[in-house]
C-alpha cells in the first residue's frame, strides 16, 4: 500500500468509469490495480473482467496471478501466470513468479526450469537466488 493513496477513491472513479463504459477492460484493470493494493480478494473478479473483454491483456493476467498469490491460490496463481506467458513470453519476470509458483506447489524441478528461463531472457539476481536455493534442496 503506498501511503497516502485514496484506493477507495481510485475504486469508486473507476466504478463510475464502468457504468460509462462497461467493456472497458483499462478501467477494470485499474479498479484490480487499486483493490490488490489494498489486499482485497475482489481484485480477482476485477482482472476476470478485464480478461474477459480482451485476453490478450498480459498485464491483468500478471496481476491477477498475483492477487491470487497473495491468497494462496496458487494453482489459479499459475495458471493466470502461464497465460500471460502465452501472451509475451519474453517478460523474464513471469518465469520468475511461475517459478515461485511452482515452488509453492511443492514442484521443484519445475521451478528451477522456470527460473532458469527467466535468467535466459534477463539474468537478476532474484532468480538466481531461487533457482540456486532450489537445485540444492
Amino acid at each position: 500500500m503506498v501511503k497516502g493513496f485514496k484506493y477507495e477513491e481510485a475504486v469508486a472513479a473507476f466504478d463510475e468509469a464502468i457504468e460509462l463504459k462497461p467493456k472497458f477492460e483499462q478501467a477494470w484493470y485499474g479498479r484490480g490495480l487499486a483493490l490488490k493494493s489494498q489486499g482485497k480478494d475482489q481484485a480477482v473478479a476485477s482482472f476476470d473482467k478485464a480478461t474477459e473483454i480482451n485476453p490478450r491483456l498480459y498485464e491483468a493476467w500478471r496481476e491477477r496471478g498475483e492477487a491470487l498469490y497473495w491468497l494462496k491460490r496458487y494453482s489459479e496463481a499459475l495458471g493466470s501466470f502461464d497465460k500471460a506467458i502465452e501472451i509475451k513470453s519474453e517478460d523474464s519476470v513471469l518465469y520468475w513468479w511461475r517459478g515461485l509458483m511452482l515452488q509453492e506447489l511443492g514442484r521443484y524441478p519445475e521451478a528451477v526450469e522456470a527460473y532458469s528461463q527467466a535468467i535466459e531472457i534477463n539474468p537478476h539476481p532474484f532468480a538466481y537466488n531461487n533457482r540456486v536455493w532450489h537445485a540444492l534442496n
